[in-house]
């Protein structure tokens, strides 16, 4: 039997005009054999919600599933009762349902139309027939009135938004009646995106109130749950246009969605359980108050505080270990809790190292305490152990350059306080290029190390703990880490070139030219690979969705390996210059192992920074030669003072002791003067040039 159409056709009529004695011999009729014992409970279930019958024809009722099911389906049917007013926002245009909205109070009867009216099973003539049966028997206050004719006029506009009339009424509405029509035309399922687009841009400056609806509309049309989770703030309009247009299985899966932590705020950042609370008391009022709040949708957002409140630390972690609800309860606990919870999970010997350090990532828990914790816990320290090894090798790393930027200091004073050079001021004599350049290799490897030391820390951090604020840090760790290495590669290259400017050009004099514009393109290649970690790590959302992380990864690898190549070629030059010219240049092959690493940038690739470490200690290890060489260089010029003092020290003895052959002994000294300072000369220039002029 098809009940719907044995509805449609006795509703209302049947109550209002047969006798209860009727009533009852209908559904005495009804309970035939040739009709299915299902579409008879289905069909005595539906004239209940649609009559107040008299109370023989429901025994009858009774009487008639107990004979059909043999006793078994009486209980089933008897607990299945609609209240009065669920039968009018069932289908108001019943008696029944008629009945209790006339028994309500002005106040609650406005909400119920208005309630109804959101509604999109009914149309236009649904409403129409049902107020005319309602002012029928009763006259209704003004207020009620209103809401009916508003209700009514709100469906012509959906019906036919693009005309005249239809713009004329829009205009008029205040801005939450606008607000509601514009929510009930995106969710409408007879309008596509380009519809929805052309209603809007008739409708023109009339949406000047509701412009951001319109435009959410729009811009979150069709979009999956996750999509709009993830891509705006959950109490944003955006947000909220999308839940009113879905229906109610999607609308109640995304509230649950909500209320359980699945969404982030950012992407590293997650909603507390009181934003969560509030944001789901938004959606509330909200779906009330333009598409209409279903009674499964209401109990879902209703049922999230009271759920956390039944939440303990045992079900949470039997429960919902893997659950974004674990991260939501526990971040709202005290310190304690969450210690507790923290150290179970460290105890637990059912659970990995690795697993370990993944929940801890993932409960994101803020507090200093509980953070101790988890990087205190055992299983977290076979994890970051390597980690905190290769730290402390760039503390190690750091605290040598200070002190050999100490020993640099030092040796300097010496120079000018102990070596004579009278000709040249003390400022000059501290102040020289190659001074500069050596004390700026130094400081730059220091920095670079504890940069990139604390780089790593905050990665750890963030790995562990899931501490957000670690992430910025890291950036800008890994920024100042890659400006102090191009610094410290600008330098090196500036200073051998300061070295080795006139011994190029004898060895290489007709391509001179070419290795003097060679030296200051490389400096500026070096910078390559630096700006574009400026720009990734600034811009990295931009850079993502415009370029592509593949596209970006090989644009990276290419500004590195010129800038590689580069310090390779010119290490390679200068060890073959002074191959051929100074046997002995031990700095060279050093160099030449650095450059060969390359000047890549591992510090973005979480398991590259071996190589990165491997750089930093292999500059220390050339600014160490490079003050060896210096230190050389000073002891061989003392040593140098130190004989000519004696040697001058000599002759003026044997000018004072006899005046026999004076001629031959003044001669002998003018020899030995200027063969002794031609050979000064020449070490006096070698060692100008080789990093220890002063």
């Amino acid at each position: 039997m098809n009940t719907t159409a044995f509805l449609s056709n006795y509703i209302p009529n049947l109550t209002d005009s047969m006798s209860p004695e009727t009533q009852t011999q209908v559904v005495s009729q009804l309970c035939r054999k040739d009709i299915p014992l299902k579409s008879v409970m289905s069909t005595y279930w539906n004239l209940n919600a649609t009559f107040y019958l008299p109370i023989q024809a429901q025994y009858k009722m009774i009487d008639c599933i107990n004979q059909r099911s043999n006793g078994s389906a009486v209980e089933y049917f008897l607990n299945t009762n609609i209240s009065p007013s669920r039968v009018f926002y069932w289908d108001p245009f019943t008696p029944k349902g008629f009945l209790w909205f006339a028994s309500q109070s002005e106040a609650t009867q406005a909400t119920a139309i208005y309630a109804i009216c959101l509604d999109s099973r009914f149309n236009v003539q649904f409403f129409k027939n049902t107020f005319t049966y309602f002012n029928a028997s009763i006259a209704f206050s003004e207020k009620v009135q209103s809401g009916m004719s508003l209700c009514i006029e709100t469906q012509m506009f959906l019906k036919e938004p693009i005309t005249l009339e239809s713009r004329k009424w829009f205009v008029s509405q205040s801005k939450d009646v606008q607000r509601t029509a514009v929510t009930r035309l995106c969710s409408s399922p007879i309008y596509n995106r380009n519809s929805l687009f052309d209603i809007f841009k008739y409708l023109g400056d009339a949406l000047f109130q509701v412009q951001s609806e319109a435009q959410a509309c729009l811009l979150t049309y069709k979009l999956e749950p996750a999509e709009i989770g993830f891509e705006y703030h959950l109490a944003s309009t955006q947000v909220l246009v999308w839940l009113a247009s879905q229906d109610v299985t999607d609308q109640n899966n995304f509230v649950r969605n909500v209320c359980f932590g699945y969404f982030k705020k950012a992407p590293h950042h997650y909603y507390t359980l009181v934003e969560l609370l509030q944001i789901l008391q938004t959606y509330s009022e909200y779906l009330m108050s333009t598409t209409g709040l279903l009674r499964v949708v209401q109990n879902q957002i209703q049922s999230c505080g009271p759920f956390y409140q039944q939440v303990t630390v045992s079900s949470v972690y039997e429960k919902h270990l893997w659950s974004p609800i674990s991260r939501t309860w526990l971040q709202a606990q005290n310190s304690t809790v969450q210690g507790v919870f923290v150290e179970r999970l460290c105890n637990d010997r059912n659970i990995n190292s690795t697993v370990t350090t993944s929940l801890f990532n993932i409960l994101d828990l803020s507090d200093s305490y509980v953070r101790k914790i988890m990087l205190d816990c055992t299983k977290t320290q076979d994890i970051i152990g390597d980690f905190v090894l290769n730290i402390q090798i760039l503390i190690g790393t750091a605290s040598v350059s200070a002190i050999g930027l100490l020993g640099l200091f030092i040796l300097i004073y010496f120079e000018v306080t102990i070596l004579d050079t009278p000709q040249t001021s003390i400022l000059k004599r501290i102040c020289t290029k190659f001074n500069f350049l050596l004390a700026a290799c130094f400081a730059s490897t220091g920095i670079d190390a504890a940069l990139f030391g604390s780089f790593l820390w905050f990665k750890v951090l963030n790995q562990v703990t899931g501490m957000a604020e670690a992430v910025k840090m890291a950036d800008i760790s890994i920024i100042g880490s890659d400006l102090f290495h191009t610094l410290w590669c600008v330098c090196y290259l500036s200073f051998c070139w300061t070295r080795s400017e006139s011994i190029l050009m004898n060895v290489w004099p007709r391509t001179y030219w070419l290795i003097w514009i060679l030296f200051p393109l490389s400096g500026l290649i070096l910078f390559g690979p630096l700006i574009s970690d400026v720009v990734v790590i600034t811009f990295k959302d931009v850079v993502l969705e415009r370029i592509g992380s593949r596209s970006m990864n090989r644009i990276l690898f290419i500004l590195e390996s010129i800038a590689a190549c580069m310090l390779f070629s010119v290490d390679a030059l200068l060890l073959f210059t002074f191959t051929r010219l100074l046997i002995n240049y031990a700095v060279g092959v050093i160099c030449i192992i650095y450059s060969g690493a390359g000047i890549a940038k591992p510090m973005l690739t979480w398991k590259a920074y071996k190589l990165k470490l491997l750089m930093s200690v292999s500059s220390l290890i050339v600014n160490i030669i490079l003050l060896s060489m210096k230190l050389s260089l000073f002891y061989d010029s003392k040593k140098s003072e130190n004989i000519t003092a004696s040697k001058l020290q000599g002759i003026s003895d044997s000018e004072v002791s006899g005046p026999i052959h004076v001629s031959n002994q003044s001669q002998n000294y003018r020899s030995t003067a200027v063969i002794f300072e031609t050979k000064e000369t020449i070490k006096s220039s070698q060692f100008k040039k080789s990093g220890g002029g002063v």
